[in-house]
């Protein structure tokens, strides 16, 4: 069997096309791009080259943006591209700044994009080139900063799609790219699926631009792993709307989470209720329209380009069927999609580094 690498995986064929920004940023002083305050410590984050001698020819036929997932960053990116620029010589073409609780109201949800009034989502300007690849971060405070004082990165699934979408109108408009491939981990292939699966977000010409995605350890199904005992230790808030959207069912009704699997936005014993003491989350505005009591849609229950390419890599702890966070079958999208024209293709990454379990005859090599 031919061996596919996670270059060639990412191969497809390209066109090219102008798109105009149209996102406005908050301010925030300019220090803000390139580091990170930890409590007393100092984190440089990885920038732009700025040589003006260099001249950029794209390695791909079409810019990868990548997404991270639950509680996390854009750093969680730094290993994997610091090994496709030395290797493949790919160029880093920026970083996307988003805090998706701008208001910083967590009782609160909206889809408004800053300036307007009371906007959740506020992008944050940072230093772009025509690239080979992106990443997008919400582990971004109201002020622009980078932490997690605001609960971004753990914000609304619905949130996050608008990010994706800005970002992808971005880089087509940077890269004169028509398509883009998208690479999400864990919660970051929701976003991703959140942006492809909702028309009105796509862009002006009324398309996504989506040549494929390729999701790690995503919860296509949910997860409750995240709401223990071990994520508070990791930092996550078990009320925050992130956990509540990734939700395969709610503790103590035993219902289906509301964003996946759809359903009425109102917590009471039979509906939502997942904690024993205290409210249960934030707020319910699973759809982030201003108002609760909603009947949502699940986004397993709408309609997926079939046309994309869609590639899944799926973790496995030895001698079980999970990760230790997303248990099968809710790591495999096509359980949910189970006529998709071209099956994902996907494989089994064990973590003793035995043997992968080939899927659909494809073998990615990271």
């Amino acid at each position: 069997m031919k061996k596919i690498t996670l270059f060639t995986l990412l191969s497809l064929t390209s066109l090219t096309i102008g798109y105009a920004q149209n996102i406005t940023f908050k301010p925030r002083p300019a220090e803000f791009e390139y580091k990170e305050i930890r409590n007393d410590s100092i984190f440089p984050l990885k920038t732009v080259n700025q040589n003006t001698n260099l001249v950029f020819e794209s390695k791909n036929p079409y810019p990868i943006i990548f997404i991270h997932g639950l509680n996390s960053s854009s750093s969680t990116w730094d290993a994997t591209t610091a090994y496709f620029d030395t290797q493949y010589g790919y160029t880093f073409g920026g970083r996307f700044d988003f805090c998706l609780n701008a208001d910083g109201n967590n009782g609160t949800a909206n889809l408004n994009v800053f300036p307007t009034a009371g906007a959740d989502i506020a992008a944050f300007e940072t230093t772009m080139i025509n690239g080979d690849y992106y990443t997008l971060n919400f582990n971004v405070n109201t002020d622009g900063s980078i932490g997690t004082a605001a609960l971004s990165n753990q914000s609304a699934i619905y949130k996050q799609g608008i990010a994706v979408k800005k970002a992808v109108e971005r880089v087509m408009q940077l890269t004169g790219k028509n398509k883009v491939i998208l690479v999400g981990h864990s919660m970051g292939g929701l976003a991703s699926r959140q942006y492809i699966q909702n028309t009105n977000y796509w862009q002006p010409d009324a398309a996504h631009h989506v040549a494929k995605l390729l999701t790690l350890g995503t919860p296509h199904g949910g997860s409750n792993a995240s709401d223990t005992g071990l994520g508070w230790f990791a930092g996550i808030d078990t009320k925050s709307e992130a956990i509540r959207d990734l939700k395969i069912s709610y503790y103590y009704s035993g219902d289906a989470g509301r964003f996946l699997y759809g359903g009425i936005e109102v917590n009471n014993s039979s509906n939502m209720n997942e904690h024993l003491f205290g409210a249960d989350f934030y707020n319910y505005d699973v759809n982030c329209n201003g108002s609760i009591g909603d009947n949502v849609v699940g986004l397993n229950a709408k309609p997926i380009d079939n046309m994309i390419d869609y590639s899944s890599v799926i973790g496995r702890i030895t001698g079980g069927t999970t990760d230790g966070v997303v248990a099968e079958p809710q790591s495999i999208m096509d359980t949910y999609y189970t006529s998709l024209t071209y099956p994902t293709k996907f494989f089994y990454f064990n973590s003793a580094f035995e043997t992968p379990i080939i899927g659909n005859q494809m073998l990615l090599t990271m």
